[in-house]
């Protein structure tokens, strides 16, 4: 595990407890944008098998319960699993498990979808094209593929750093205890979100909004 890797789980287990309320702040056009995301969950993934990539506590997990067939929600942080398994959701629809999002061999598939959300933006530049060719090998042709994350937006949720010879950029997070913490956090051009997913990517579509982005694509044939 690199350095990154472990300071990032750190931080999610602090942040664990006061993580939602990023889903209850006073903004209504944040919200709206939530809810929309919200909508396409509901409509894309019906009935599918969905692998869903950092989980966290279960927000998105839930929304995915009421209309897939089935949920496998990974997450590496042991406290936002703990809050995520609080959420009591049906076992025979829902399955959460501690894993690796760059390591997903022997998760119980199929998958005939996959979805990750505030999670893209937390992966090294160097790290994506072996992400993505971890992701689509979990998954059958034809599955269904939602990721979304946070647009760029100055003075929001912490300084940006970057730091000398990386390509990779941080933000600094205070927590609630006021200390506070240096994580990777990797913001995206349209065009950049476009590329990302390779030549296997059908019918993508990317949406830009004022707060968060999204895109959504089937997996054609290898």
């Amino acid at each position: 595990m690199r350095k990154d890797d472990a300071d990032l789980r750190r931080y999610y287990d602090l942040h664990a407890d006061d993580y939602e309320e990023i889903y209850h702040r006073d903004d209504p056009g944040r919200r709206e944008e939530l809810a929309r995301m919200e909508q396409r969950l509901a409509e894309a993934f019906r009935d599918r098998r969905v692998l869903e990539i950092a989980c966290g506590t279960g927000w998105w997990t839930q929304i995915l319960a009421r209309c897939a067939r089935r949920v496998t929600a990974l997450d590496a942080s042991p406290r936002m699993l703990e809050l995520a398994r609080a959420r009591d959701l049906p076992p025979d629809r829902v399955t959460f498990v501690r894993g690796d999002a760059y390591d997903l061999r022997g998760l119980e598939g199929p998958f005939d979808g996959a979805v990750g959300i505030f999670w893209l933006s937390h992966v090294p530049r160097d790290w994506r094209q072996g992400f993505f060719m971890e992701l689509h090998g979990a998954l059958e042709p034809g599955a269904r593929v939602f990721l979304a994350d946070n647009v760029f937006r100055p003075g929001s949720g912490g300084e940006l750093i970057c730091r000398p010879d990386e390509r990779d950029t941080y933000k600094r997070r205070r927590l609630a205890d006021g200390a506070t913490m240096e994580v990777l956090k990797n913001y995206f051009t349209a065009e950049e979100l476009r590329e990302l997913p390779g030549p296997s990517a059908i019918d993508l579509e990317v949406h830009m909004g004022q707060y968060y982005w999204w895109m959504e694509y089937l997996l054609g044939p290898a």
